[in-house]
């Protein structure tokens, strides 16, 4: 999935303020939606919570998401280890080029 698109989870998020400005989110989050949710190595499944542009109809303020970010940066990241073994790395192009350098200063007639 492309960095746009996200997985909304069916949620219910309704904030409620109190008097001293402080506040809290009362969440409820249908339990298939969750299950659907690949978790990571460690067993933790990443939501992410965001505000909404007006409370809707039901009273809800802020929408729930699947995190997908990781999973597209883990695929990216195996892919791209294929690759490393594939070409050598820039840095160590550079340090084979500093040492032919640090060979020829010996030669200045200065």
């Amino acid at each position: 999935m492309s960095k746009n698109q996200k997985r909304y989870l069916k949620a219910s998020v309704r904030q409620h303020i109190f008097d001293n400005g402080s506040y809290i989110l009362n969440i409820s989050v249908l339990l298939d939606d969750l299950k659907a949710c690949a978790a990571n190595e460690k067993g933790y499944i990443k939501i992410v919570c965001g505000e909404r542009r007006e409370v809707d109809e039901y009273g809800n303020s802020h929408w729930l998401a699947e995190d997908l970010w990781q999973k597209e940066q883990n695929e990216k990241a195996k892919k791209g280890e294929a690759k490393a073994e594939k070409k050598p790395k820039k840095a160590e192009k550079k340090e084979t080029a500093k040492e032919e350098v640090d060979e020829d200063d010996d030669d200045l007639p200065f």
